[in-house]
């Protein structure tokens, strides 16, 4: 477990940063993403020098990022990334040609994977399982109801499809599209702005402001520890949240540990009964009053907090 060598293969021994490699089908070429174009070197002229590695030809535009590259049945597969969103251009070289693959089709490409003679493209909100012949086998556009964020996806020789994507853990696809969805027992988030107890039980909230008191614009996100599991409320299941966002402060109801309300910055209250989103409190429905010269009409809760009668006090800053 140790690095054994490391190549320096930009133009004249420059560093260049590398995204991919992959090697041909005979492992006899070694080829490499780079932010300044595919290169290619012989395993047998020794990559380690500067002068094995050569620019790959006749490529369009080789000069700009690839951030991908992969061997897929004796052909090479490589993603030109563009200057500008849905620019993107996949290429693939077969009979000594480079021909562009997924024709009319320019999004991101987050992430290539091949086997068994097939080809996962994954582009972050759609992920298409490719013949070599450019032929669409399946598509992957959603897991019902979430929508994707794929970070990355891997093929089984049988044809299912591993997705890692970073809202909804990992997705299994299997081959008849029979989507499942693993997920560990812990927090939605990873992050966390703020936390209350009560009893046995834990909540906390991801979200909340800067330094400065502004907003992180991060969707508002709840996450609760109760008897042993973890329970996540966001919109993706509390259609009532609708955009709202940067969830930074949990005031939960002394006479009833499963009635709390949970303030933001920027969109009011949230009044949580059961785990189930009851009412948004914001500046039609409530005491709650917008900042005076905001185009969105942010209501930002700093602070909430019960008193011994029950009543629930707010910090409203305006």
């Amino acid at each position: 477990q140790e690095v054994s060598d490391t190549w320096y293969i930009g133009n004249n021994g420059s560093a260049t940063k590398v995204y991919d490699l992959t090697f041909d089908a005979g492992g006899q070429t070694i080829y490499a993403a780079t932010e300044t174009g595919l290169r290619k070197a012989l395993v047998s002229a020794n990559p380690t020098l500067y002068t094995s590695w050569t620019q790959v030809v006749p490529i369009s535009n080789n000069s700009v990022a690839f951030n991908l590259v992969e061997e897929v049945n004796g052909k090479i597969l490589t993603n030109r990334k563009g200057l500008q969103y849905n620019q993107d251009t996949l290429y693939l070289f077969d009979n000594n040609k480079w021909n562009i693959f997924m024709k009319d089709v320019y999004l991101p490409r987050f992430s290539l994977n091949a086997n068994n003679g097939r080809i996962a493209v994954n582009m972050n909100f759609a992920a298409n399982i490719m013949n070599v012949d450019g032929s669409v086998y399946s598509q992957v556009l959603n897991y019902k109801p979430t929508a994707m964020q794929a970070v990355d996806m891997i093929l089984d020789p049988d044809g299912t499809a591993w997705i890692a994507d970073a809202s909804s853990a990992l997705i299994k696809v299997s081959p008849q599209g029979v989507i499942t969805k693993i997920e560990p027992n812990g927090p939605s988030q990873a992050s966390t702005f703020a936390i209350a107890t009560t009893g046995k039980d834990v909540w906390a909230v991801a979200g909340g402001y800067n330094n400065s008191y502004t907003n992180n614009y991060l969707m508002a996100n709840a996450f609760s520890f109760i008897n042993g599991s973890w329970n996540s409320y966001n919109n993706q299941n509390q259609s009532l949240l609708g955009d709202a966002r940067d969830y930074d402060v949990i005031a939960i109801d002394p006479a009833n540990a499963k009635h709390l309300y949970i303030g933001s910055w920027g969109w009011g209250i949230s009044e949580y009964l059961d785990g189930i989103l009851k009412t948004q409190y914001t500046a039609t429905n409530s005491s709650l009053r917008s900042t005076p010269f905001s185009v969105d009409q942010s209501i930002r809760v700093g602070g909430l907090a019960f008193d011994s009668k029950g009543n629930l006090w707010v910090t409203n800053s305006i």
